[in-house]
Parts: structure tokens; C-alpha cells; sequence
């Protein structure tokens, strides 16, 4: 898939370069990976979320601020946004397929909206474009809304690091900033009742030395690990 021929020498495109240069730098202040728990867990809160917005949040007291890059499901949404309401917002969203290629971006108080064609919609008006953009960009603010009133497992990946063992199988941040992967892990018990053996390994362990604590790389041997059950969070609630 190849960006629209239409948008890439037209007024678009020197509309998103140049804003999109605007706002770069409130789009690096923070990278976030959605799991797919993560996002499953913030779906079965939805109401909850949304009579938080609705009841709790109205007038004054809603003011969020969304910035920086979420990947959900492979997509990249770079965001600049500042809400009063769950659909009254300023700044700019412009979001990019996984291969890099533009998708659609947003700009406001004053509308400036380019969708692809490619984009699996009938909207052809700019209503129906907002009301298209309003949708993705409501999934962005439940998700903030989550990370603000709901407990996260949160992982931080530094640059050059890979982070494993998670359900894309690993993550490898390649990019000049943190990555921050938010997994949940409130529906989920694991029960291992039968020992296991964890292999040896080498372990950052802390020690004190002449008064100041510094981290040595020391060898653990294999050992055998009894089982454990570990309850899912929202169980710790009942």
C-alpha cells in the first residue's frame, strides 16, 4: 500500500510537514506500546470510564492532556492533544499505518482533517470525517483515562534494549527515547502448582562496597523453584 498520489504533492502534504514539524517535539516526550491485554482489560472498563468523563469529570475539572506516541494493534498515533471534554479538544493527532506510510491526521480548533483513501470508510463530508477521527481518538483518551485511574503493569524498554517474553513475542526499541509498554494483568491467574527448574543465569545483584551501593554481575546456578498461584488483580478487589 502506497500513500494516496493525490495527497502526496498537494496541500495536504505541505500541511502535515509543516505541523507535523510544529508539534514533533510534544510527539517524542513519550512512547507508549499497548498490549493486547491491556486494551481488552481498558474495554471491559469502558463504562466505568465513561461515567468517570460523564458524571466525575465535567466542566473545570476535565482537563487532559495527551502527548506523545501510542502504538495500538501496530498503528502509530502521534498526538498533541489537550481535551475539556471527552469531544472538545485542541492541538493535532496524525496517525501512521505500520509500515510507515501516512494514514490521517487532524488538526484543531480550526479543522484541517485528511483521511486516505484507502481508509475503510463511507464518510465524504467533513462531519462524517470528524465524527470517523473523533472515534479513533476517543480509544486514545479511554486509554489515557486507564493509565490515570486504573492500576498498570507498566514495563520501560531504554533505548537499545529489548524487552521478551511478552504477547508480540518481544519488543526491541530501536528509537532515541523510552519505550513504555502497558500490559494488564487483572483478568489473568496463573497457577503453577508443580516445582520447576529455572536455569542458571547471570543476576545484577546490589552490594555494598566501601560505603556505596554499585551493582555486580554475579552467576546464579540452577535451582528448583517451588510452584506458586498468582491471583489476578481484580480477585484482590472481591
Amino acid at each position: 500500500m502506497s500513500i494516496d498520489d493525490d495527497f502526496s504533492g498537494s496541500l495536504n502534504r505541505i500541511v502535515f510537514d509543516e505541523v507535523f514539524s510544529r508539534y514533533s517535539k510534544n510527539f517524542s516526550k513519550e512512547l507508549f506500546v499497548v498490549s493486547k491485554s491491556y486494551l481488552e482489560a481498558m474495554y471491559l472498563a469502558e463504562d466505568k470510564i465513561h461515567d468517570l468523563i460523564s458524571t466525575d469529570m465535567q466542566g473545570e475539572s476535565f482537563k487532559i492532556d495527551l502527548q506523545g506516541c501510542y502504538i495500538v494493534k501496530g498503528i502509530l498515533y502521534a498526538c498533541d492533544l489537550q481535551f475539556v471534554s471527552s469531544s472538545e479538544f485542541s492541538g493535532a493527532i496524525y496517525i501512521f499505518l505500520p509500515n510507515g506510510v501516512p494514514y490521517a491526521y487532524m488538526i484543531r480548533p480550526i479543522t484541517n482533517i485528511w483521511i486516505s483513501h484507502n481508509a475503510d470508510i463511507a464518510a465524504s463530508d467533513i462531519q462524517g470525517s470528524f465524527d470517523y477521527m473523533l472515534g479513533l481518538i476517543n480509544i486514545l483518551l479511554y486509554i489515557k483515562m486507564f493509565q490515570l485511574y486504573a492500576k498498570s503493569d507498566i514495563k520501560i524498554v531504554k533505548p537499545k534494549e529489548t524487552l521478551k517474553r511478552i504477547e508480540e513475542g518481544y519488543l526491541k526499541n530501536e528509537s532515541a527515547v523510552p519505550v513504555t509498554y502497558l500490559d494488564s494483568k487483572w483478568f489473568t491467574t496463573i497457577v503453577r502448582s508443580e516445582g520447576f527448574r529455572v536455569r542458571g543465569h547471570f543476576r545484577l545483584q546490589p552490594r555494598k562496597i566501601e560505603g556505596e551501593w554499585v551493582k555486580r554481575i554475579i552467576w546464579i546456578e540452577d535451582f528448583m523453584k517451588a510452584g506458586y498461584t498468582s491471583k489476578a488483580k481484580v480477585q484482590d478487589q472481591q
